[in-house]
């Protein structure tokens, strides 16, 4: 990211490829003058919506019709993982998140939100305001928010970014536009996160598959440190399964990163399911992800990817509700099911 630019004008002033459609039609809206003032911008977490508010609030602040420039990789995770960070910007954009190790959007911030649109505009006609991501919102400042939603300040708009809007109460959705925002394809998204050139393509592919086609889920760093972990454990399957792998021992050694691998075996058996389906011959096979599956998966059926599937996702389900289990014994026990039966060793 350029040194002179903030956070904030990055993300304002650039956009990811897959966002121009989204942003043209919101334009166009925006020219015939039908624009809500209340906008819900839904969609997996890590595809950008904010990228897309930013853009979207510029050309409201400064009445600008000029486009943005592409927004690439490098640039989009730098920017996006200091974007909080306090900077300088437009003094009628209030931008609301929650505090930093906080969670949940507060009464007070909202009320304080509030109170900002309520005064004149300081240096255009529009005032806009972004709250990210709305369902951190606290249930009393949803309410606080519902009548400024319900009846705006003249020239006010407000876009509330959600990744999983039926989170929140119908009273709020009712009240905005709402426009939908899928992830980009995989082979878009493959060809943006690995022109940064950081990493080898194929570990982007492994990684795309792993968080769900979204690419700015994750910082910089955290990319690196995932790619690291899935290339160690993907050798450790396709040495170690054949040698007896001793799956408890596998278990301790990624210990302060157990979520992980199980988030890897599931994405992993998702992929080797999917190969098992798609048509030999149509020339789809292995572009996605298939490279860098372990080669000794090749040996497992179909039905017992699925049942191992079930485990990992039993176990995930245990750990996520709070349910006190030895972990170590239970992810161990995981990776004891993927070792070969006595007929697929090898000596």
């Amino acid at each position: 990211m350029p040194n002179s630019l903030s956070p904030i004008e990055v993300l304002s002033t650039r956009i990811c490829p897959w966002l121009k459609t989204p942003l043209r039609m919101l334009d166009n809206i925006q020219r015939d003058g039908k624009l809500s003032h209340g906008w819900l911008l839904a969609g997996p977490a890590g595809i950008g919506k904010i990228n897309l508010a930013l853009v979207m609030a510029r050309h409201l602040l400064s009445r600008s019709i000029e486009l943005p420039d592409h927004l690439d990789s490098a640039t989009a995770l730098a920017a996006m993982d200091v974007r909080h960070e306090p900077a300088d910007h437009h003094q009628d954009l209030h931008w609301v998140f929650p505090e930093e190790g906080k969670q949940r959007i507060t009464v007070s911030a909202i009320r304080a939100l509030i109170g900002d649109l309520n005064l004149t505009s300081h240096a255009s006609n529009n005032k806009v305001a972004i709250i990210e991501p709305a369902e951190a919102m606290h249930h009393s400042a949803m309410n606080a928010l519902l009548k400024t939603l319900e009846e705006p300040t003249p020239d006010t708009y407000i876009l509330l970014i959600s990744h999983q809007p039926t989170l929140l109460p119908a009273t709020i959705r009712s009240r905005c536009q709402i426009l939908s925002l899928p992830a980009p394809s995989r082979e878009e998204a493959l060809a943006w996160l690995s022109s940064s050139g950081q990493e080898e393509k194929s570990d982007y592919a492994h990684y795309l598959s792993f968080v769900g086609r979204a690419p700015l889920v994750h910082t910089r760093d955290n990319i690196s440190k995932i790619i690291n972990i899935n290339n160690e454990l993907k050798n450790i399957f396709n040495v170690n399964y054949i040698n007896k792998m001793n799956p408890h021992e596998v278990a301790a050694k990624f210990n302060d990163d157990q979520a992980l691998i199980l988030e890897w075996l599931a994405a992993s058996l998702e992929e080797a399911i999917r190969e098992r389906f798609r048509e030999v011959g149509s020339g789809r096979a292995g572009v996605v992800g298939a490279f860098w599956l372990p080669a000794e998966w090749e040996k497992i059926t179909q039905k017992s990817l699925f049942n191992k599937l079930d485990t990992v996702r039993k176990l995930q389900r245990q750990i996520d509700a709070g349910i006190k289990i030895n972990t170590d014994l239970g992810l161990g026990l995981v990776l004891q099911d993927f070792l070969p039966t006595s007929t697929e060793r090898v000596t």
